[in-house]
């Protein structure tokens, strides 16, 4: 009976060192919008505006933070955006130009009509590793179209890169709110400046 009761414990202790715990180990970083500077002053305008999100690159299409070193992409391991990079780029820059009051703004799924559209073709969204440092690379085409006659009226290459010094996620979230936030108000400006 003490064997058969010391054989049960052994057994016990055993398969409760073996269990394997499962720790979440993903971490989300979400980009926020900072408030527009206060230097800028916007024409406001009675139109409306449709901002559309055209197809991106594949790798583009993902919550993975890519980084570059030589020439060569990878992904971080455990931490993720908490949404793919064009949503965020769209959720600030609608923030931002609803702040600017330039147009009034209808959602890109929206079915009511609009006298513009805004279509951004997001090229790069990654984070470009050196020696000492890195930076946050958002590249983007905005094409600005007048709806009603069909007509290009513009079309701007934006790219934005912030450099920090301090390579951990903590510098990689506030670089990369920097360098979205400035994204975004660039092409406020340039909206700003075409109407």
């Amino acid at each position: 009976m003490k064997n058969m009761i010391f054989a049960i414990f052994i057994i016990f202790i055993l398969s409760a060192c073996s269990s394997k715990t499962k720790i979440d180990d993903k971490y989300f970083i979400l980009l926020q919008n900072q408030n527009l500077s206060d230097l800028s002053v916007f024409k406001e305008q009675n139109a409306t505006l449709k901002i559309s999100i055209l197809s991106s690159p594949i790798y583009l299409n993902s919550r993975s933070i890519i980084y570059e070193i030589d020439g060569i992409n990878a992904q971080w391991a455990h931490y993720f955006w908490a949404d793919l990079p064009s949503s965020m780029l769209s959720d600030i820059l609608t923030q931002k130009l609803i702040e600017a009051k330039i147009f009034k703004i209808i959602a890109q799924n929206s079915h009511a009509n609009s006298e513009y559209a805004l279509e951004i073709k997001l090229l790069d969204f990654s984070q470009k590793l050196e020696k000492n440092g890195f930076n946050a690379s958002i590249v983007f085409i905005a094409n600005f179209v007048n709806l009603k006659n069909s007509i290009l009226i513009a079309q701007e290459k934006f790219d934005i890169e912030v450099y920090s010094e301090d390579n951990n996620v903590a510098e990689l979230n506030k670089t990369f709110n920097e360098a979205i936030n400035k994204s975004c108000e660039k092409l406020i400006i340039w909206l700003n400046e075409l109407i």
